[in-house]
């Protein structure tokens, strides 16, 4: 699985090794074994506005969506091919609403992410608690394999 970060804005953000890991150890935890292409896109609040609302007909800014590039349903059963576009600042201002770090806020909000790409999501009652379990069982199993070192972002200038 290849897995590029792009950075679309300046200042201090996640650094692209801390997130590739963090992918990874969730697809490995899925079972994902097909070959692929995964692009992480950081932006800013202007930007991912304007995609929420192109796409989703939402008129604000959100954490992240999921954009899955697969032409038709038979190529979705052959890998990933899709592309993760996430708002550092929104991530770090709902870390500080839920008083958790935020390399916790935006490990989850990764495998959120990912986990629409796969197929998951959550319209319905049914959907969204599948998927929140799903994401909660990926952020204990990534908590317990990398312990501290999970959070460790190698970005010095970020501190996370």
């Amino acid at each position: 699985m290849e897995i590029e970060i792009y950075k679309a804005i300046s200042g201090q953000t996640p650094s692209s090794s801390f997130i590739k890991k963090v992918l990874k150890q969730a697809l490995n935890l899925l079972n994902f074994k097909k070959s692929g292409f995964l692009s992480v896109v950081v932006v800013d609040k202007r930007t991912i506005r304007k995609l929420n609302r192109k796409y989703r007909k939402i008129n604000r800014p959100t954490d992240v969506l999921s954009f899955d590039y697969r032409l038709s349903e038979k190529s979705k059963t052959t890998g990933l091919f899709g592309e993760i576009v996430i708002c550092w600042s929104v991530i770090k201002k709902q870390a500080q609403f839920y008083r958790i770090d935020c390399r916790q806020e935006l490990v989850r909000v990764l495998i959120h992410g990912l986990l629409h790409l796969l197929g998951y999501d959550h319209h319905q009652k049914k959907e969204r608690q599948i998927m929140e379990n799903k994401t909660e069982k990926i952020l204990n199993k990534l908590k317990e394999i990398g312990g501290d070192k999970l959070s460790i972002d190698e970005s010095p200038k970020l501190g996370l």
